[in-house]
């Protein structure tokens, strides 16, 4: 019985935290889209193009850990196969050539997020949306770039096994 009464108890809870966390994100999406119609179009705009941009890059940023896993289990095939010296040279090379596509993919995202720059500062709205266009673009890059480096790891490292 007590038993039943915890659970009870923990799905209430549950229950009751995930209706009051749905509440408050309902609460802000309404305050953010009623702050938005007191803006200016052109700083709708804006800001529309700076959350395209986030959103991009909050859409791959989570992927960074998994270049991570994939670049190590690439450097321990890689140590394994100079070890064990059963490998070719072109198995070498492609392990080699992965793991420096992770790195260059991990690079460019650093370098991405050290070059990126809130323009809320800027008054000129056509040099604003310039530079998060660009911005865009290059965010889409750097995405393309990580998911590629990625596809070309589980490949290489299901192809090995």
């Amino acid at each position: 019985m007590k038993k039943l009464i915890y659970i009870v108890f923990v799905y209430a809870t549950i229950g009751t935290i995930t209706i009051s966390c749905g509440d408050s994100k309902k609460k802000e999406t309404e305050e953010i889209t009623i702050e938005d119609k007191e803006l200016p179009a052109e700083e709708r705009a804006e800001k529309a193009l700076y959350d395209e941009v986030m959103a991009i890059h909050d859409d791959v940023m989570p992927q960074m850990d998994n270049m991570m896993k994939l670049k190590g289990e690439l450097q321990v095939k890689l140590d394994m196969a100079r070890e064990k010296e059963e490998a070719t040279e072109e198995t070498l090379r492609a392990l080699e050539a992965g793991i420096k596509k992770l790195e260059e993919a991990d690079e460019a995202m650093m370098q991405w997020m050290r070059d990126f720059e809130g323009q809320d500062n800027v008054e000129d709205h056509e040099q604003v949306m310039n530079y998060y266009t660009t911005q865009k673009a290059e965010i889409e890059k750097v995405r393309k770039m990580m998911l590629s480096a990625m596809k070309n790891a589980r490949h290489q490292l299901q192809s090995i096994e």
